[in-house]
């Protein structure tokens, strides 16, 4: 963009050609929107290494888990854009992306009215041989292993019901 969002919005609305536009802002409107959600254990972690590897930044997980850094906690974003009942929405999850691909390419094709122009290659290590600071791991596991049992009982304290609400279940707490 060659300006600022407010700017430039309503050019990109007003255009003939179609553009989606990724954001981890709140919603603004009520436009269409896709929304992917992952386990917030996994998106915390991803998070903490972004803001400490590429920002610069030096935070410490557990001020990320608490949401009080950045884009501020899992659970408020997702409050906010209330995927499951906001007008105009697909909610995706994360990991459907990776396992079930011509499932999520069917979905967003429907929602979008576009048809894939091809099958969709979502081989990470692609990703990850472009970028392997930016693209770490992609994997929920890899993430959610770096997690202390303390700190992965505070995020399901911070999280579990919204968890529970998007279709993740929540793990019983760690033995401390």
């Amino acid at each position: 963009m060659a300006g600022s969002w407010p700017e430039e919005k309503p050019l990109l609305m007003a255009a003939a050609e179609h553009y989606f536009i990724k954001t981890h802002d709140y919603p603004e409107d009520e436009e269409r929107a896709i929304v992917i959600v992952r386990d917030p254990r996994a998106t915390i972690v991803s998070y903490w290494h972004y803001l400490n590897e590429i920002e610069g930044q030096s935070i410490s997980l557990e001020t990320v888990a608490k949401g009080l850094c950045g884009f501020g906690g899992w659970n408020a974003f997702y409050s906010a854009w209330q995927p499951q009942c906001r007008a105009n929405t697909l909610l995706l999850h994360y990991e459907e992306l990776f396992a079930e691909t011509s499932k999520s390419v069917a979905r967003i094709s429907g929602f979008t009215g576009f048809k894939p122009n091809g099958p969709w290659n979502s081989k990470f290590s692609k990703f990850n041989a472009i970028d392997p600071v930016f693209f770490r791991a992609g994997n929920n596991q890899a993430n959610i292993s770096e997690l202390s049992p303390q700190l992965e009982t505070l995020i399901i304290s911070h999280c579990g019901p919204m968890m529970e609400k998007l279709g993740y279940q929540t793990p019983p707490p760690s033995p401390a």
